[in-house]
């Protein structure tokens, strides 16, 4: 019953770009040795875009938690990284809360759904025409945007539903009375994989990064040591077989408009010269 989010542990330069769970202090640890990898944990609070003050600062629970991590070169031996447990974006809802977000598709959601719009649109609206015979009503993605609640899974719905923290049973939304009245009676949990790892392309810059680099071993720092998320990103790009696509870089490259560019990267493209080599 209930609803749990998924949750892996980031660093938190990366957390304080995200959601984050605060789990029970007793429970605030990577549990490496879970057989299962992975644990079901009751949910303190639910934090977003943290500062990295602010996760520091939180002591009962605290937020974050060390680990060990292994580094590139042998000499310089393993690492203690402070995490935070970050939010996939995965948020499941079990059968219980489920029927509930039913019945408030009836209700405080109604107005969310493709079903009541409709309904309420052809109330106001119903088949009317202008004098002109033509209709002088606005379509239907237009009444949408004007009356449709703007309700969010994250910053709305998460906050309302019952945790171990009294001062997260409150709602930020707009909608806060009817949202949280249906939802409190639900328990968010948090499950957390510790061996679990998020590659987030969220910026043009990780996107590029992804696209160009793929799965090359060469994408490293100036030392020689892979950055955390850098290998993250190599794993999961050779684990969907992404190839590098770092000599797909030209320079000198004259536009039509005899402009040089010179951050130009071709990709699934054939260049034919003119006859020079």
């Amino acid at each position: 019953n209930g609803v749990f989010g998924l949750a892996v542990p980031a660093p938190l330069v990366t957390a304080k770009n995200h959601g984050v769970f605060v789990v029970n202090d007793d429970d605030n640890s990577d549990n490496s040795n879970n057989d299962d990898g992975w644990k079901l944990q009751s949910t303190f609070k639910v934090l977003q875009k943290p500062s990295v003050n602010e996760m520091m600062s939180m002591t009962n629970p605290p937020c974050v938690f060390n680990t060990t991590t292994t580094t590139n070169n042998a000499k310089d031996g393993d690492d203690i990284m402070t995490m935070a447990w970050i939010d996939t974006g995965v948020i499941t809802f079990l059968p219980d809360a489920v029927e509930t977000l039913r019945e408030m598709s009836n209700a405080v959601l109604k107005n969310c759904t493709r079903v009541g719009l409709m309904e309420l649109y052809l109330e106001k609206h119903g088949d009317d025409n202008g004098d002109d015979g033509k209709s002088s009503q606005l379509s239907v993605e237009e009444f949408a945007k004007g009356i449709a609640p703007k309700i969010c899974l994250y910053g709305d719905m998460l906050h309302a539903l019952q945790t171990t923290s009294s001062s997260s049973s409150s709602s930020s939304s707009s909608n806060d009375t009817n949202l949280f009245g249906a939802l409190s009676k639900h328990e968010l949990k948090t499950c957390i994989i510790p061996e679990g790892s998020f590659v987030h392309l969220g910026t043009t810059g990780e996107l590029v990064d992804f696209l160009v680099a793929g799965g090359s071993a060469t994408y490293n720092n100036d030392d020689g040591s892979g950055d955390l998320q850098q290998t993250k990103i190599q794993s999961f790009a050779k684990s969907i077989g992404i190839s590098s696509k770092s000599n797909a870089f030209v320079s000198g490259f004259r536009g039509g408009d005899g402009d040089d560019s010179t951050s130009l990267v071709i990709l699934n493209s054939i260049l034919i010269g003119n006859g020079r080599e």
